[in-house]
């Protein structure tokens, strides 16, 4: 009883720039985790393992990409706010995000069976393309960088056109909205294209590979960093559901891969569209 009792929340630190909403992240966390032991849970882990298996897939590929944007988020941000200062935190023990996950895990282990919610956890699956986004300021050379990861673009010709027009129009909104919002004047605007399903560049098409990430945030070390996490992400889905999928761990781990391909594809078919409107003296009021 007594461990059950409260002792405090957790309040994510939230910044215009640089940092990213960590609660998708969060919310994708914990409810991967939450079907994954439900199989713990279950009484025939074959059948639950065949019922969770396409839920399941669909989630590790959003906690993939998460993790692996935050991975290239710690590199260009690395303890730095917008004016270039060190943030200075006023609690005593900061929330990292290895931490957090050991939390997540630690109360999805404590739930019953009859706790997990599939079809909620269904319904909050991220709808759309498997797209990840910074926006990063570097005050030292007045450059605003936008890194765009999108699953399966090299593949979908237009896609690449749509996301060229958008940096296009980004660049202009941003010279406007820097200088009124955040008194930034004549900021570099740069943007990248990454598809991690790629094992090399594109050069042609501007689509960068996960392993060619050293050279574009000109950080050593980062392309190995977010190469292993993949690896390592997609090594715990086999251990998972790679009975699902064959016998062999070889068959597995090629037939896991291109479900994430797959899974990919058919979610960049259905790129969200933006819910906006254009107001004229002709509108009706909202």
């Amino acid at each position: 009883m007594f461990a059950e009792t409260i002792i405090g929340y957790i309040d994510f630190v939230k910044n215009k720039i640089p940092l990213r909403n960590f609660e998708r992240e969060a919310n994708v966390s914990s409810n991967l985790a939450l079907l994954l032991h439900s199989i713990d849970y279950a009484q025939d882990r074959a059948s639950k393992k065949r019922e969770l298996c396409d839920l399941i897939t669909r989630y590790s590929l959003w906690n993939e990409g998460e993790k692996i944007i935050g991975v290239i988020e710690e590199a260009m941000v690395n303890g730095q706010d917008t004016a270039g200062k060190e943030i200075q935190l006023s609690r005593p023990q900061p929330l990292t995000r290895d931490t957090f996950e050991h939390v997540i895990d630690s109360v999805a282990t404590k739930a019953t069976l009859s706790e997990i919610d599939v079809p909620r956890i269904r319904q909050e699956l991220p709808p759309g393309p498997y797209a990840f986004d910074l926006l990063i300021y570097e005050p030292e050379q007045n450059r605003l960088r936008a890194i765009h990861m999108l699953y399966g673009v090299a593949a979908q010709e237009g896609a690449l056109g749509k996301w060229y027009g958008e940096a296009t129009f980004g660049a202009c909104l941003w010279d406007r909205l820097g200088r009124q919002y955040f008194g930034i004047e004549d900021a570099l605007c740069e943007f990248a294209l990454i598809d991690p399903l790629l094992n090399d560049s594109l050069v042609e098409d501007g689509i960068w590979a996960l392993a060619d990430l050293d050279r574009l945030i000109g950080k050593p070390g980062l392309a190995d960093k977010a190469l292993n996490v993949q690896e390592a992400l997609r090594e715990e889905v086999t251990l998972w559901l790679g009975d699902v999928f064959a016998k062999s761990q070889a068959d597995q781990e090629r037939l896991i891969d291109e479900a994430f391909v797959e899974i990919a594809l058919q979610a960049i078919d259905s790129l969200h569209k933006p819910n906006y409107r254009i107001l004229t003296p002709r509108s009706e009021s909202p």
